[in-house]
C-alpha cells in the first residue's frame, strides 16, 4: 500500500460535535473515503475503474456514519484496470451542516502515486485522537455534519462516498474524571463512569468531565 504524508492540515477546521471530528484535518496514505453504505459513484470516461468509499481502517470495516469521538476516518479508492504514472486525488467536502443548513467547505486532502498494480488507495482524514485513549489535551472533535469524499484523476472527478458525523451521547469506554468531552459529546450529558457507583457529567463551562 502506497505510504506518504497527505497536506498537512485542511484549509478550514470543522465546527466541532460527536465521534466528533477533528477540527483541523490531515492526510494520511490510507486508501478509502466511507459512502453511505458503502453506496459509491462509479468512475466514468477513460482510465482505470474506480469506486470510493469511507471506513475506520483500510477498508475492512466499511463504514457510512461516524462519530465525533472516531479514532480514524479514511476515504478508500478502490481501483481496476490502473496504469504507472498515476496521480490519485482525493477532496473532502462538507455538503450540510449540523443543523441541517447547505454547506461548502472545501477541504483538501492530497494526492498518492499508483502504478498498474495498484488496487487500494487509502486517503485517511488524522485528528489527534479519541478523548478517552490519549491526553485531553491534545484533542479535538470531528465537526458534524455531511460530508463526501472525491476521487480525481487528470483533474476528473471518477468516484464519491458521502458519509455523515454525529454527535453520540456518551462515550464507548467509561468517562472519566478530568478528561475532556466538550465538543465530543453534549454538554450536561451524564454518562457511566469507570466507577460503576457513579456519574460524570460533561461540564458546559469547562469541557470536562466531572464524575462523583
Amino acid at each position: 500500500m502506497p505510504g506518504g504524508a497527505l497536506l498537512d492540515h485542511a484549509a478550514r477546521s470543522l465546527a466541532p460535535l460527536r465521534e466528533s471530528m477533528a477540527r483541523g484535518l490531515a492526510l494520511l496514505p490510507f486508501f478509502l473515503l466511507v459512502p453511505p453504505v458503502c453506496a459509491v459513484v462509479a468512475s466514468c470516461g477513460s482510465g482505470p475503474n474506480i469506486e470510493a468509499f469511507m471506513a475506520i481502517d483500510t477498508g475492512e470495516r466499511k463504514r457510512t456514519t461516524f462519530f465525533t469521538d472516531t479514532q480514524n476516518i479514511n476515504c478508500i479508492a478502490s481501483m481496476k484496470g490502473s496504469r504507472d504514472g498515476l496521480t490519485v486525488f482525493a477532496t473532502v467536502r462538507q455538503t450540510q451542516a449540523s443543523d441541517g443548513k447547505p454547506e461548502a467547505i472545501t477541504f483538501e486532502i492530497g494526492e498518492l502515486p499508483a502504478n498498474k498494480d495498484t488496487k487500494n488507495l487509502v486517503f485517511g482524514l488524522a485528528h489527534t485522537g479519541n478523548p478517552n485513549l490519549v491526553t485531553p489535551e491534545n484533542v479535538d472533535p470531528w465537526p458534524t455534519g455531511a460530508f463526501v469524499c472525491e476521487i480525481a484523476i487528470d483533474g476528473v472527478v471518477k468516484a464519491t462516498a458521502p458519509f455523515i458525523i454525529q454527535m453520540p451521547k456518551c462515550p464507548v469506554y467509561p468517562a472519566a474524571p478530568g478528561y475532556r468531552c466538550g465538543g465530543f459529546y453534549p454538554p450536561s450529558t451524564v454518562c457511566p463512569a469507570a466507577d460503576l457507583a457513579q456519574k460524570c457529567t460533561c461540564s458546559p463551562d469547562t469541557g470536562f468531565w466531572v464524575c462523583g
